[in-house]
């Protein structure tokens, strides 16, 4: 299921926000759930009998930002409602939207081969500072490679991403910035960057009936959430 790489925990302010118990079938998951962790999130929840964190949603889409294996992993157990955090999402002051970027454990020729069987475009790439003046106006999707070899990929970018989870997925190590995963890049490893997507277009294709692969989205909260600490006895069953 691949592992993340933080470089940065920053020390952030505790804010605290009213927590709500919702209907967990109101809600709306933009992203899938990873199986290993969904179930490892119902093993623990059933051993210590208490959510420690609410789920974050947007207040007017009800789509949910954080807590998709909360909400999976409730539904299944037989749960009618979760504790909800409330947020504007488009107010950047509170919740800013990124997204992970895949370190495969693998060299670029065979990563960029599976791609080209694939129908995907591959260039090779003049440095990655060139490649990333390509990615952040779009006219690339992927940049893949490292310091010793550099490609850019044309097409769509959740079918790059499709390709090597399916491939690789136990070989995956995502990092939350771009520059740390392009550093560890070498040894025959190949990072994958690409453009985060915007927070309007989340939503857009989420009303579409889109759902996005694990690992596209990191949002990123300008504060640390507190605990609720709220028993499943305070949950009611279906």
């Amino acid at each position: 299921m691949g592992i993340e790489f933080r470089a940065h925990l920053q020390t952030k302010p505790i804010m605290e926000y009213d927590i709500t118990m919702v209907e967990i079938e109101d809600l709306i998951p933009h992203e899938m759930t990873i199986d290993e962790e969904l179930e490892h999130f119902k093993d623990e929840i059933v051993i210590d009998g208490t959510i420690f964190y609410p789920i974050l949603v947007d207040k007017e889409s009800l789509v949910i930002l954080d807590g998709h294996h909360r909400q999976a992993g409730l539904t299944q157990l037989g749960y009618k409602n979760i504790p909800v955090v409330y947020l504007n999402y488009m107010d950047d002051s509170i919740v800013q939207l990124g997204t992970w970027f895949p370190l495969v454990d693998r060299n670029p020729d065979d990563v960029v081969k599976e791609l080209e069987k694939h129908g995907l475009h591959i260039v090779e790439g003049v440095s990655f500072d060139a490649c990333k003046k390509l990615l952040k106006k779009r006219e690339i999707s992927a940049i893949i490679g490292n310091e010793d070899k550099m490609y850019h990929a044309v097409g769509e970018r959740e079918e790059i991403f499709k390709i090597v989870r399916e491939q690789w997925l136990e070989d995956i190590r995502y990092y939350d910035y771009d520059k740390y995963c392009i550093r560890d890049a070498r040894d025959n490893k190949t990072a994958i960057i690409s453009w985060p997507y915007r927070k309007q277009e989340i939503l857009d294709k989420v009303k579409d009936g889109w759902i996005f692969y694990p690992k596209t989205t990191r949002h990123i909260l300008t504060y640390r959430q507190k605990r609720c600490d709220m028993p499943l006895t305070n949950l009611n069953r279906l």
